[in-house]
Formats: structure tokens, sequence, C-alpha cells
């Protein structure tokens, strides 16, 4: 999927992962973490977040993640279509992670969903905040895209 994609991967892992631990909220998962999606489905998060609350400590399972996560990232690859992403997006909104977020390296934005709300867009110029995933959590959209 290409290199840069894998750096932005392996940079939104970190930023999340930093501040996940620092908090002491959770765990934060990244290489195509699976998570059940149906009976027969599962997909590959490039980026998760799973708070205590839905899987306490000590509790992580070798295999498919059964649980939805709170915070789910998926970079765009340059060879998805929109409608790959929002595929992704949706199947995560309907097994309940309540937010999902969209990173797009060409255009190097943030796109944010949420169940039953529009879609927020956060350019590389502007902060994104996650409250109700990351109470406290504010990092600069173009820190994701950094080399």
């Amino acid at each position: 999927t290409g290199a840069r994609r894998g750096l932005v991967c392996a940079t939104a892992g970190a930023i999340i992962r930093n501040f996940v631990r620092a908090e002491k909220l959770g765990r934060t998962m990244s290489n195509d973490t699976l998570i059940r999606i149906s009976p027969d489905t599962a997909r590959g998060a490039d980026v998760c977040y799973v708070s205590y609350d839905r899987l306490p400590q000590c509790s992580t399972p070798d295999g498919i993640l059964e649980v939805p996560p709170d915070l789910v990232i998926e970079v765009r690859s340059p060879s998805d279509l929109w409608t790959d992403a929002l595929a992704k997006m949706l199947d995560y909104i309907r097994i309940g992670v309540p937010v999902v977020v969209i990173l797009d390296p060409p255009t190097e934005s943030a796109s944010v969903y949420r169940p039953d709300t529009r879609q927020d867009i956060f350019e590389k110029d502007q902060t994104l905040t996650l409250p109700d995933a990351l109470p406290g959590f504010s990092v600069p959209v173009a820190r994701f895209f950094e080399e």
C-alpha cells in the first residue's frame, strides 16, 4: 500500500498510544488488528483504541477482537476509492464503534465519523480533538503527516 501510508499509520498509532498510555485509558492496537464485524467477517483496523471499560486490563485476546473499539483510525491507501474507505467506516459504526477517523495522505486531512451525525473534516492547519473517545486529546492534524 506504500511507504507514505505506512508512515502515516505508524505515526497515528504512536500519537494515540502515547496519549492513551499517559492517561492510563486502555490499549492501542495496529497492524490490521482484526475486529469482528459479523459471525463470518472481520476487518483489519490500521489503528484502534479500546478502553479498559470495554476490555479490562490483562484480557487482550490472541485472536479477533470481539469487542468494538472506542476509536478506529483508517489511513486511506493511494489505491483506495473513497467508497472503499466509507464502507469500512460504516461497518465499524454498525458494530458500535463510536468514532471512526479516516486520515487522507493526499489532502493531509482527517475525516471524523460518528453514528447519527455529520462528518467533521479537519484540515492540516486545524487541531483534531476527540472528546467522546479520548477526553483531553488534542493534536494538530499536520502531525499525522510529518515525514
